[in-house]
């Protein structure tokens, strides 16, 4: 690889993302190269696309769905989504749902179960699940616990 296709490469990083998985390591140059350039070229639907999910949590998101909004195919997106994040489409949804509703549980006398699904959870098992796989413990127990702490 020549110094002029270096200099090209470096001014077209649109991230710390493609920077350090990328163009940091260059142990297959070509490969990394289309890596990169594939990345990039994605990068900014894929942010525009995580500022609509943040803003309508509450919302049911498919893969497929989200895929059209940005117009790639639902297993391109699906890639392109977790080079960028580091997490699967669902694992980054589901993150921020259980983020956002650890206040509620700690701070309102809500059910479980209503917490689950007005965070867009299909059910209360699956949001115990998710939420113990996040968090280390069931959201009945973080709710006793760190509501003694919120009194």
């Amino acid at each position: 690889m020549t110094m002029k296709t270096n200099t090209a490469i470096l001014e077209g990083i649109c991230c710390h993302t493609c920077f350090t998985s990328y163009l940091m390591p260059l142990r297959s140059s070509e490969e990394s190269i289309q890596r990169f350039t594939n990345v990039c070229k994605h990068y900014s639907d894929i942010q525009l696309l995580l500022k609509f999910i943040q803003q309508n949590l509450d919302e049911p998101f498919t893969v497929p769905q989200l895929a059209k909004q940005v117009y790639m195919s639902r297993r391109h997106f699906a890639r392109m989504f977790k080079e960028i994040t580091h997490q699967s489409v669902q694992d980054y949804i589901e993150g921020l749902r259980i983020m956002r509703v650890k206040d509620e549980l700690i701070n309102t006398q809500k059910t479980i179960s209503d917490i689950a699904l007005n965070a867009g959870f299909s059910n209360q098992a699956y949001f115990a699940i998710v939420f113990k796989k996040i968090l280390g413990l069931p959201p009945s127990m973080y709710r006793r616990r760190h509501h003694l702490y919120a009194e």
